[in-house]
């Protein structure tokens, strides 16, 4: 009897099972059309903030067309004039020497003009080439590089050093005192009292003068303990964490 009572409520299960699901599908149409009944109102909001919105469909697709190809003109004459720029031979000589002081890996070429705005930015033009001497400013900001430009190092002091022997009799300062500086410009020694160093070499003040007292000049302990006097514009500070940084020259 039960199994009767079943197969005859089935049909009526069936057909309520039917109602349910296409109620679910009305009211599913009905949320979709409303959803895209709003995209459609923001877009248009948004359309109308746009210069070419009305325009015609024929219209607007000529005038991207054009558009775009004026963009692609002028990329062609800016990858043109760089080339020219690095080919010229001014261009070919800085990049000689940019390579042998911080190797090729670190050579960048400015894709924008750059105006210095603080003390010790460098204003730089597009397509100019630089070397990096750090990642990083002092305070460890990654946003802002230490770069060699390939420009001339400032005059050397002028002035006559003490002799070879003042170097050997000058009052170092102590241990915790001595600084750790870096070379910004490469220097060629002259003399025996003055040591040579490379652009980026990590040096140690031993002295912030000479045994005159002239602040012109930097006792430094180069790489492999050499000693002996450099100019002080030529030393930058070292930015924390020990790389490089964009600090005043010593």
């Amino acid at each position: 009897d039960d199994e009767h009572l079943l197969l005859s409520e089935l049909p009526q299960f069936n057909s309520l099972a039917l109602q349910l699901i296409w109620s679910l599908l009305g009211s599913f149409s009905c949320v979709q059309k409303d959803l895209a009944s709003d995209m459609e109102t923001l877009f248009l909001s948004f359309a109308q903030q746009l210069p070419k919105s009305s325009l015609s469909p024929s219209a607007f697709w000529e005038w991207a067309e054009a558009a775009v190809l004026d963009e692609a003109r002028k990329l062609e004459t800016l990858c043109q004039s760089v080339e020219e720029t690095l080919n010229a031979p001014s261009s070919q000589q800085r990049l000689q020497q940019l390579t042998e002081r911080h190797g090729s890996e670190k050579i960048f070429q400015v894709s924008v003009c750059v105006v210095g705005g603080r003390d010790l930015d460098l204003s730089l033009a597009r397509g100019e080439l630089v070397g990096v001497i750090s990642w990083a400013d002092t305070r460890g900001d990654k946003r802002r590089w230490l770069v060699d430009a390939g420009e001339a190092p400032p005059p050397s002091p002028h002035l006559t050093l003490p002799d070879g022997g003042a170097i050997r009799r000058h009052s170092y300062t102590p241990e915790s005192q001595r600084l750790t500086v870096l070379a910004a410009y490469d220097f060629t020694a002259r003399g025996n009292h003055e040591v040579s160093m490379r652009a980026g070499e990590v040096v140690r003040v031993l002295e912030a003068k000479d045994k005159r007292g002239n602040p012109e000049w930097s006792l430094v302990e180069a790489g492999g303990g050499k000693r002996g006097y450099v100019p002080s514009n030529y030393l930058t500070m070292m930015p924390i964490g020990g790389s490089a940084g964009s600090q005043p020259p010593f």
